[in-house]
């Protein structure tokens, strides 16, 4: 998340910061690679930008949902 937020400037949640991240790390030759980001980041937001990054992380097993406060 904070890689997330880093990357939208601080101003919003950048899903696209973590697909860059993984990338990052894919391009080292690092293949087991996970990603963890609160459930609630699922929700529809103005401050939460190209989330079909998440929904495609998590099809390929690079992403997983952690329990949020929120239920």
């Amino acid at each position: 998340s904070n890689v997330a937020m880093s990357h939208g400037l601080g101003h919003f949640f950048s899903c696209r910061g973590i697909a860059l991240a993984i990338q990052h790390f894919w391009e080292r030759g690092h293949r087991h690679i996970s990603a963890l980001v609160p459930q609630w980041r699922q929700k529809s937001d103005q401050r939460i930008k190209e989330q079909h990054y998440l929904t495609e992380l998590q099809k390929l097993g690079l992403l997983s949902y952690t329990p949020s406060r929120e239920v």
